[in-house]
């Protein structure tokens, strides 16, 4: 997701994800006449062993409290998602992002505080 907004300490790590975004539109641009297809996906923080190892717990949290869907995603959603767009399924995307982020860019960064604040404000 560092490469569709910015986030804290991460600004050439963000901008090399943002070329990325933009090369799949170009890619799409030069070749899209000749069927081929392009499309970029920006999943956020995804449920792995590598994860488990070496993020701090908290980090891990925060993330979990501002995901839509219920939980991180895992390697699978992301598969199914690069099943999807190999598909003729998706034969009419082209030069798209795919934000696989369980909706956390959808909603302000406040949400889960918020969302902690109300709920106490209610009981």
């Amino acid at each position: 997701m560092y490469g569709v907004l910015p986030f804290n300490r991460h600004a050439a790590y963000g901008t090399a994800k943002a070329a990325v975004v933009m090369l799949s539109q170009y890619v799409a641009t030069a070749f899209g006449t000749d069927g081929i297809r392009c499309n970029a996906i920006a999943p956020s923080m995804i449920r792995t062993e590598l994860l488990e190892r070496s993020a701090p717990e908290e980090l891990i949290r925060i993330n979990e409290e501002n995901v839509l869907t219920g939980s991180l995603g895992s390697p699978d959603d992301i598969a199914n998602i690069v099943a999807f767009l190999a598909s003729d399924d998706s034969a009419y995307l082209t030069g798209q992002l795919i934000r696989a982020d369980g909706g956390t860019t959808s909603h302000l960064p406040t949400y889960a505080a918020a969302g902690k604040f109300f709920l106490g404000a209610t009981e």
